[in-house]
């Protein structure tokens, strides 16, 4: 009986270690399966990603609708004065390409020191895009890095320290824009030396440039052209101002920057039609988009992504349409005036 029971015993704890054994097994199996599961994931998201066109950035920089060439060109400010420009640095942080239908993809680490003495092409990275509809980016240092020490980053960091300087002191932080040149009376009489440097985290604002780009192929360019001269509207620099602040003209020189200085065509000329210049914001907009124009009157259309005009209204300087019923993607500001010229202005909805 006892042999029997002992027996019975055996076979008992052969059966547990066998259901056990076979459970590891299956268990091992289910965490196997996951892991190539995963790596064939993975190894599929590289594959894509290797295979998502690289995106550069070039920056055209323009004075009075030409390239700018410094202490060079010279330009007239409403035919009130004339200038040039000798430097033209500025941050640009906070990069964010707006592709197919809305969607944003922040740039990693996205810093560049524009500087006009030297091309600005920079490959902004891989990005899944098809369309671009626009960049979005800030001029200036955000607050986060804007009181850190230069010297903590590697030489070749845009925030390093630079020659000219860039960086005020901890407490300022960075300079923003730097702006010099010389003005004049005349065409031939540009000699008064002016300086605008702009800075502090109070100035630190967006910008946001509609685009129409379809990428092809596995690389493609961003062209982005700067009018500088946009930069002077409403400053007088005949008198040989020096400007180092956030107030005052320093703080009027980023509110150009925000507003007259970027496009997507080098149509954007500094001289009495600048006023003819149709700002469109915000873009991407969420509820509502505001368009100004000071010097049209006429009429407004907001036209969606399926070509039907959706909302009509008379045009005298500024409109402001409602685009919270809009599906998420692009759709068309038209203007025409009396004159019958007529402009389109593409905006992106993102909710």
């Amino acid at each position: 009986m006892e042999s029997r029971d002992q027996d019975a015993i055996r076979r008992v704890r052969s059966y547990i270690a066998l259901r056990i054994t076979c459970s590891r097994l299956t268990f091992s199996n289910n965490i196997m399966k996951k892991l190539v599961l995963s790596m064939v994931t993975l190894l599929m998201s590289v594959s894509l990603f290797a295979q998502s066109p690289s995106v550069s950035l070039n920056i055209h920089g323009l004075c009075a609708g030409k390239p700018l060439v410094l202490n060079s060109n010279v330009a007239s400010m409403n035919d009130s004065y004339y200038f040039s420009i000798s430097m033209m640095r500025y941050y640009i942080t906070g990069i964010s390409i707006i592709h197919d239908g809305g969607q944003m993809d922040v740039v990693p680490d996205g810093v560049i020191l524009v500087d006009e003495a030297d091309p600005t092409v920079v490959n902004l990275g891989r990005f899944p895009v098809k369309n671009i509809e626009g960049i979005k980016f800030f001029i200036g240092v955000d607050q986060a890095r804007n009181h850190l020490d230069p010297t903590t980053y590697p030489e070749v960091h845009p925030l390093a320290p630079k020659n000219p300087t860039m960086h005020w002191g901890w407490t300022p932080g960075y300079r923003f824009v730097t702006l010099e040149g010389k003005a004049g009376s005349s065409q031939m009489n540009v000699n008064t030396g002016f300086q605008i440097h702009s800075l502090g985290d109070e100035l630190y604002g967006s910008v946001t440039v509609p685009l129409q780009l379809t990428v092809m192929g596995i690389q493609t360019t961003i062209d982005l052209y700067a009018e500088y001269g946009n930069l002077l509207k409403g400053i007088d620099v005949t008198q040989g101002p020096v400007s180092h602040a956030s107030t005052g003209i320093s703080k009027t020189l980023i509110t150009n920057f925000l507003s007259s200085v970027f496009s997507s065509s080098n149509t954007a000329a500094v001289n009495k039609d600048a006023t003819q210049i149709v700002s469109v914001f915000p873009n991407p907009s969420a509820d509502q988009v505001v368009v100004n124009a000071p010097d049209v009157v006429g009429v407004a259309r907001l036209v969606n992504a399926a070509g039907v005009t959706v909302q009509t209204q008379s045009f005298s300087g500024e409109a402001t349409f409602n685009t919270s019923a809009l599906s998420n993607g692009t759709c068309t500001v038209v203007l025409q005036s009396k004159q019958g010229v007529v402009s389109t202005h593409r905006v992106v909805v993102a909710k």
